[in-house]
């Protein structure tokens, strides 16, 4: 379990003071909200203070159980002294707070069923875990709420332990949504290559301290469980005294000793920046250690977009196959060939997928190229340029479109049976045995339609199907296995998948052919513009959203482009197939 160091005030939640029961405890005066005296610093977070109102002797049972919830809301009951006033002596010594907050829809239902029982009706939509991770998670509960007459009123006989709810606007008002970021891979801290993950979190406000204290503790904590074992950070030993904000300079003073020696001050310059870039505006970023400069003779000093090179992009430029050309179209709608044989995909490869620029080798510009062959049982690679041979890397049953890593580490699945997927990995730096099975528990069962490989070489997504229907799953890489899956989505038909950028992942849905965003960090789900029924495939770079259209009379159909809500020709070569950004 982690430490809740930075102000985990409230463990349970408040479904009273969203809607009508703020009005119903009234009766003994409503909770007050307050407002800190610094909300305008750029640094803080404005916010509402709950404070609690202890039961009175005359609430019915059901404004008991409306108080108690209210009162499990208040941020200053640090120690849930008022929460404690609303139970029996018997469910104070029972009750024991869990660990997660369980949040639902606003305005849930609060009723007396029968003679000592209060009962609430919620949506449940999501679980906020300790470490902030918020998990989508939506259901239908109804929870049995036990009250007993006592002398000074109607008082909660028993409370599960564990039992805590939010409602969303309790969300809203009492938490703060944070990019923290650590690096890509374990262990990576000296791989100059490692790229900044982020770890959306979500994190209660201490009127204690500011937003980015509040951040950079959140941060030296170490990565969520979404990210555990999958990601590095700089600041094992350290702990953080203040940031002292400036007009020009905001200073961060660390203490501790860094577990790492010497201090890993490219890894920590990474974090740091871009943990704080919404909240720094542009200034500089000094760090300080134990109250000195970092250095002997000289401080830290970060400035500005300093590490924006260390985040990767591909270029922006899509690759197609036509009449078995390999093939690239540019930003400005000019098509070329892909020049000797590793452009010639003829009819025996498809799907191919493109490492980008950089390549993936250390050193190594080139680019690399990787293909399905046509019978889907083997996957081959081959530098993209000059007169590179291909070479087979992959051998399965039924593999699915390969999928690279920016570390030249190239996934596919293959899938045995309709319930048995192995997962297959490819090192081209391994001597010995390139390929590796990846153990992933949680996709045991499942038929695997697509899997892809995010741009942050860290998570992964999978278009999966089993008895209950199609889903979305994404997971992340931690070594030589899959784990943390969480299924975000489901339909009854998922064409395709594409990933925009590390927390948007596209969907390609059913016969109607529209395209849902899902938002990996809190598993929101919305539909793009631009329906159009003969698209059977897209690739997706940042803003850049690309589709294929079916094939017609000349063997494949159109490259289209979303532009401003509409689906443009790109003015490609008709007949285009297999379309892919590179790392798609």
């Amino acid at each position: 379990m982690r430490s809740k160091k930075f102000g985990v005030l409230v463990l349970a939640a408040s479904v009273a003071c969203g809607g009508s029961a703020c009005s119903v405890i009234s009766v003994g005066g409503p909770p007050e909200l307050a407002r800190p005296a610094d909300a305008a610093d750029s640094m803080t977070k404005p916010f509402q203070r709950m404070v609690a109102t202890s039961p009175q002797a005359d609430w019915t049972p059901t404004q008991t159980v409306q108080g108690l919830l209210a009162a499990m809301a208040s941020f200053d009951d640090v120690e849930q002294k008022i929460l404690r006033e609303y139970l029996t002596p018997e469910a104070k010594r029972a009750w024991k707070p869990g660990d997660s907050f369980t949040v639902v829809e606003d305005n849930p239902t609060v009723n007396q069923v029968k003679e000592g029982m209060v009962q609430i009706e919620a949506t449940q939509i999501a679980i906020i875990h300790d470490d902030g991770w918020y998990e989508p998670k939506k259901e239908k509960r109804t929870l049995q709420v036990p009250v007993a007459k006592t002398k000074e009123g109607y008082r909660v006989s028993r409370l599960d332990n564990g039992l805590m709810l939010l409602t969303a606007a309790d969300v809203r008002r009492a938490y703060a949504q944070a990019d923290i970021y650590f690096l890509s891979g374990s262990g990576s801290l000296d791989d100059p290559r490692a790229i900044p993950v982020v770890d959306h979190v979500w994190l209660p406000v201490n009127p204690r301290r500011s937003l980015a204290e509040t951040i950079v503790d959140r941060l030296l904590e170490g990565p969520s469980e979404s990210l555990e074992g999958a990601v590095s950070t700089a600041f094992e030993g350290i702990s953080l005294d203040r940031i002292d904000p400036g007009d020009e300079t905001v200073v961060v003073r660390l203490e501790g000793q860094f577990k790492t020696q010497p201090a890993p001050v490219e890894a920590l310059t990474r974090q740091l920046q871009w943990s704080l870039r919404e909240l720094t505006k542009g200034r500089t970023i000094e760090v300080r250690l134990n109250g000195e400069p970092f250095y002997e003779s000289s401080p830290l000093t970060i400035v500005p977009r300093q590490t924006e090179t260390w985040l990767r992009s591909p270029e922006s430029k899509v690759y197609f196959v036509q009449n078995g050309q390999l093939m690239w179209l540019g930003q400005d709608g000019a098509s070329s060939a892909i020049p000797g044989p590793v452009g010639q995909l003829g009819e025996i490869y498809k799907e191919p997928a493109i490492t980008g620029s950089p390549g993936p080798r250390e050193g190594d510009p080139a680019e690399y190229v990787a293909a399905l062959k046509n019978d889907g049982r083997s996957v081959w690679i081959s530098r993209l340029a000059g007169d590179a041979q291909w070479e087979e890397a992959i051998k399965g049953t039924d593999l699915t479109a390969p999928s690279w890593n920016w570390n030249g580490t190239l996934w596919t699945v293959d899938r045995v049976d309709e319930r048995t997927s192995y997962v297959l990995r490819y090192d081209m730096s391994a001597l010995d045995q390139p390929v590796t099975r990846i153990a992933a528990p949680e996709l045991n069962g499942k038929q695997v339609k697509a899997f892809k490989v995010a741009r942050d070489g860290t998570r992964v997504a999978a278009i999966v199907a089993d008895g209950e229907g199609v889903s979305v799953m994404v997971g992340v890489i931690t070594g030589d296995k899959l784990d943390h899956f969480q299924t975000l989505w489901s339909a009854e038909e998922i064409k395709d998948l594409a990933w925009s950028d590390s927390e948007h992942l596209l969907a390609l849905v059913g016969s109607g052919r529209t395209i849902s965003e899902i938002d990996i960090s809190n598993g929101t789900v919305r539909q793009l513009p631009g329906t159009d029924k003969r698209i059977t495939s897209i690739t997706a770079l940042n803003d850049r959203l690309v589709a294929g259209t079916e094939a017609d009379e000349k063997g494949g159909g159109k490259v289209l482009e979303l532009t401003q809500d509409k689906w443009v020709d790109t003015k490609a070569p008709e007949g285009a197939l297999y379309l892919t950004f590179p790392l798609d």
